[in-house]
C-alpha cells in the first residue's frame, strides 16, 4: 500500500511540473539574430555607380534577387532528395561481428529414449571464447521496383522545382523590364512638369507685371495662376511614382532600399521595338511556357503513383546471401555461404491497395485538367 501512495504521490508531482511549464522565452534570439540577418540578405550585395540602363538592372536581379536565390536553393535540396531515393533502390549490405566470453564451458549430456541410460559422459562442442563474423545482402525485388518508379517521382519533382526556378526568373526579368521603364517615364514626366512649371512661373511673373499695369486683365493672370497649380500637382505625383517605381526597381535588383543609384537617359522616340505576332506568340508559350512542363511532368508523377498502387498488389520476394566465417575450433567448416529466397503476400491488404489505385488513378485525371 505504502509502495502504490509513493507511487501516486510521483505522478501527481509530476503531472504538476508538466502543468507548470511554459514555452521558452526567446525573444532575445530574435534581437540577436536581427542585425545577423540584415547583413546576411545584403552581405555581397553590388549597388552600381554611374548611370543604369535596363540590362544592368536585368543582370542585377538574376544575380541578387533574394526569392531567386531561394528558389534556387529549394531547387538543389530536391535535386538532393532525388539523388537520396535513387541510392534507396541498391541492396541492403550488413557486416557483423560477434564476440563472446563465457565463465564455463557449454557442456551437455544426453540419455537414451528407450531406456533412460545415459550414452555418454558429458560433453562440450563450442569453446568459452567464440568470434563471429558474417556479411549478409538482402535484396526485395517488389521493393526495388517501387522504389524505382519513387525516385523516377523524386527526379520529376527534381524537373518541377527546376522549371519553377525558371519561371520565376521569368517573372522577375519581367517585373524589373515593367518598373525599369515606368521609372523612366516617370522621370521624364517630372523634368518635363519641372520645365514648364519654370516657364508657367516665368509667364506668371510677366502677367503680374502686365496687371498692374493694366495691360491684360486679371482673369488671364487667375488662368495662367491655375495652371501653375495644375501643373505643380502633377509634378508631386511624378515624383511620387518616381519614387515607387524605384523602390521597386530597388528591390527586383537585390539592392537595399537605401540604394541610390541614377537612370540613364533614354530616347523614347528613338526605340524601334519589333514585336512578333500574336500567333507566333501563342506557339512559343505552347512550346516554353513552364508551367505547361511543370502539370506534364505532374501527370507522369501521377501515373507512377498508379504504377506503385499495381506493384503493392503482388507478392513479395526477397533474394538473400551471407558470408559466416566461426573461429569455434569444434567446427569441421569454419567458413560458410549461404542464399535463399523468401516470398510473401499479403491478401487481406488486396482490397485496400485496389481503391489505392482507383484513387490514384483519379489524381491522373485531376492532373490531365489541371
Amino acid at each position: 500500500m505504502k509502495k502504490l501512495l509513493s507511487i501516486s504521490t510521483l505522478l501527481i508531482g509530476v503531472f504538476l511540473m508538466s502543468s507548470c511549464a511554459k514555452p521558452k522565452d526567446i525573444s532575445h534570439l530574435r534581437q540577436e539574430n536581427a542585425k545577423m540577418d540584415r547583413e546576411e540578405l545584403y552581405k555581397n550585395v553590388v549597388v552600381p555607380q554611374g548611370p543604369l540602363v535596363l540590362q544592368d538592372f536585368l543582370a542585377l536581379g538574376l544575380m541578387q534577387n533574394f526569392d531567386i536565390k531561394m528558389k534556387q536553393q529549394q531547387y538543389l535540396v530536391q535535386k538532393e532528395l532525388a539523388t537520396s531515393e535513387q541510392l534507396k533502390m541498391l541492396p541492403s549490405l550488413e557486416a557483423n561481428a560477434d564476440w563472446s566470453q563465457r565463465s564455463n564451458y557449454d557442456a551437455s549430456g544426453s540419455i537414451n529414449v528407450d531406456t533412460g541410460a545415459v550414452n555418454f559422459a558429458d560433453s562440450i562442442s563450442e569453446t568459452r571464447s567464440t568470434q563471429v563474423q558474417g556479411l549478409s545482402m538482402a535484396w526485395n525485388v517488389l521493393d526495388f521496383g517501387i522504389t524505382y518508379l519513387r525516385s523516377r517521382q523524386e527526379m520529376g519533382r527534381e524537373v518541377i522545382a527546376l522549371q519553377e526556378y525558371k519561371r520565376l526568373k521569368q517573372n522577375t526579368i519581367l517585373d524589373i523590364t515593367d518598373s525599369y521603364w515606368r521609372s523612366v517615364v516617370a522621370l521624364k514626366a517630372k523634368d518635363g512638369a519641372t520645365y514648364l512649371i519654370q516657364v508657367i512661373d516665368n509667364r506668371q511673373k510677366s502677367l503680374d507685371k502686365q496687371m498692374a499695369s493694366k495691360s491684360v486683365s486679371e482673369v488671364d493672370g487667375l488662368l495662367n495662376h491655375k495652371s501653375l497649380i495644375e501643373m505643380e500637382i502633377k509634378l508631386q505625383n511624378y515624383e511620387r511614382e518616381l519614387s515607387i517605381t524605384k523602390s521597386t526597381l530597388a528591390r527586383l535588383a537585390g539592392l537595399p532600399s537605401s540604394a541610390d543609384f541614377e537612370l540613364a537617359n533614354v530616347d523614347l522616340l528613338a526605340l524601334d521595338i519589333k514585336m512578333p505576332s500574336v500567333q507566333e506568340l501563342e506557339e512559343l508559350a505552347f512550346l516554353n511556357r513552364p508551367e505547361l512542363f511543370v502539370n506534364d511532368q505532374q501527370v507522369e508523377i501521377a501515373l507512377d503513383d498508379v504504377r506503385i498502387s499495381l506493384l503493392s498488389m503482388l507478392p513479395s520476394a526477397n533474394l538473400s546471401a551471407t558470408y559466416n566465417h566461426d573461429n569455434n575450433d569444434f567446427l569441421m567448416n569454419k567458413t560458410w555461404y549461404s542464399a535463399g529466397i523468401n516470398a510473401a503476400w499479403d491478401l487481406f491488404s488486396l482490397p485496400q491497395k485496389y481503391y489505392q489505385k482507383k484513387s490514384s488513378e483519379e489524381r491522373v485525371g485531376v492532373a490531365k485538367n489541371a
